[in-house]
């Protein structure tokens, strides 16, 4: 009982922390693991504890105030500051996006004989289907299942043959290659782990949690109990945690595969998925097994990832245009094109 009870407040944290891990983020993973191997295998410990710090500021903002970073930021510092942010939320999110969606279809081509384009319909209106249409409580339900999606990187490293001692060793002491390559991509798996859109959401998140539970501010501050904050700072620990679980993996995964065979330039996720099938052996259909697990693993997160990019966006744009927001509030069609 207690068992359901914990996983049934595990929320905003986790599905932030899972989100971090979309197809995006995936290839930036890829394109470390293929250029360098293990060696960046030790910045995923760095990473970790900033990614729980920030992530657990902005929960705890949105549950304390009541709203999202947006709306703090608007009434605090007007929008001569929220304008050249959203704008840039929105760039940056709409890019990431369409690179989402195409990393997708393009998986999803890998295991069923599809065109990418009917991939990149489907899936789009899929996710626009379920944001606009499901209410809060059964919508947060699915993304937390779309979480599960997470495990297949980790148990991918069962399917290869892991040098588990090689893969610790330069987890935890980093080798480091002084080339502005090396740092490039360094930079580019912070950028990844470390993402504006996760800030929006889980702030705004926490706010509908204070809805659903009805939790109301006073004075610009919700009366939130220490039991509920210990709840959050769970919650975001383990989101944050299994995010960086899965990026090591992936690393590791690429690494021991890819990099080992001396291919080097992956552009997409799904470029690595492709590229995992004639070189993965050890049992019969070793490599299809892995590229099947690889593309799901793609589909599943990018399911999970893009409504909260989508989401983030429509966040700060309804505070700057002081619009309601949220997916506690039911949308009805004709209120689509007011």
């Amino acid at each position: 009982m207690k068992k359901n009870k914990f996983f049934r407040h595990l929320g905003p944290g986790l599905i932030t922390g899972i989100s971090d891990n979309d197809p995006s983020g995936i290839a930036t993973c890829a394109q470390s693991g293929a250029k360098f191997g293990f060696g960046q295998l030790w910045s995923v410990l760095l990473m970790l504890p900033l990614m729980i710090a920030i992530q657990e500021i902005c929960a705890r903002i949105g549950a304390v105030k009541n709203r999202g970073i947006s709306s703090i930021i608007k009434k605090h510092y007007g929008n001569k500051i929220l304008i050249p942010l959203a704008f840039l939320l929105f760039t940056a999110n709409t890019i990431n996006l369409g690179a989402d969606l195409g990393a997708m279809s393009a998986a999803l081509s890998l295991l069923i004989p599809v065109n990418q384009l009917i991939g990149l319909i489907f899936f789009t209106g899929i996710i626009l289907f379920c944001i606009i249409y499901f209410p809060y409580k059964r919508y947060v339900q699915i993304l937390k299942w779309l979480c599960l999606f997470i495990l297949v990187y980790p148990i991918s490293l069962f399917i290869v043959r892991t040098p588990w001692l090689e893969v610790l060793k330069n987890t935890f002491v980093p080798n480091i290659t002084f080339s502005s390559e090396y740092f490039f991509m360094l930079t580019a798996l912070f950028g990844t782990s470390i993402s504006p859109y996760m800030f929006i959401w889980e702030a705004f998140q926490e706010a509908e949690e204070n809805r659903k539970m009805k939790i109301f501010s006073s004075h610009g501050f919700a009366q939130i109990s220490n039991i509920r904050l210990n709840s959050l700072k769970k919650d975001n620990f383990i989101g944050m945690f299994f995010s960086q679980i899965c990026t090591w993996s992936i690393i590791a995964l690429i690494g021991i595969t890819l990099h080992t065979h001396g291919i080097s330039n992956i552009n997409t996720a799904a470029d690595a998925a492709k590229a995992l099938e004639p070189i993965v052996d050890g049992f019969p259909y070793a490599g299809y097994v892995a590229k099947l697990i690889f593309s799901l693993g793609i589909i599943g997160l990018g399911l999970l990832s893009i409504p909260i990019l989508a989401v983030s966006s429509a966040y700060a744009l309804a505070v700057l245009l002081n619009r309601r927001s949220g997916l506690s509030i039911s949308v009805k069609m004709q209120d689509i094109f007011i």
